[in-house]
This record gives structure tokens, C-alpha cells and sequence, in this order.
């Protein structure tokens, strides 16, 4: 709870944050390349978009988000790789 009477209000940064939309290519090609592809990646990650949000130092970035964590089951992302 925010009291607005307090001199010093300190809110706690992972109350802000992003998600990550799946729409388009702005997951696969887009953030994601995987591990064997000719684009600078760490584990699959483009290093240059590591890189771009690390510099906006956005606290969270929850994935899946919008539309798509609707039919997102979580199960499905947890475990070994396949």
C-alpha cells in the first residue's frame, strides 16, 4: 500500500516492468535464434537484444505475455529441452 501523505515513498522496482509479446517474429528471429544460428546469441538469446535490455535496466520481463499467454500452458515450458 502507497501512502501519499509519507514524505519518502519507496516503491519497489519489480512493480514496474515489460512483457514480451508473441506476435509476428518478435520471439523467434526476433529475441530468439537458437544456439547453432550465424547471429551472435548467448544459449540462443540475439546478444544484441540482451544487450539493448540490459541498457533500459527494466527490472522484469514476463514471457509469455499478451494474447498468447491466454493459451500458454506453463507446463509446456519447464523441463529438459527437446
Amino acid at each position: 500500500m502507497v501512502n501519499a501523505d509519507q514524505a519518502e515513498i519507496q516503491i519497489n522496482e519489480h512493480v514496474y516492468g515489460q512483457f514480451s509479446e508473441h506476435l509476428g517474429r518478435g520471439i523467434y528471429e526476433g529475441i530468439w535464434v537458437g544456439e547453432n544460428s550465424d547471429i551472435p546469441n548467448k544459449e540462443g538469446y540475439r546478444t544484441d537484444v540482451l544487450n539493448a535490455l540490459q541498457e533500459l535496466q527494466i527490472p522484469n520481463i514476463r514471457w509469455p505475455g499478451g494474447c498468447f499467454a491466454d493459451n500458454y500452458h506453463w507446463r509446456d515450458g519447464i523441463g529438459p529441452r527437446r
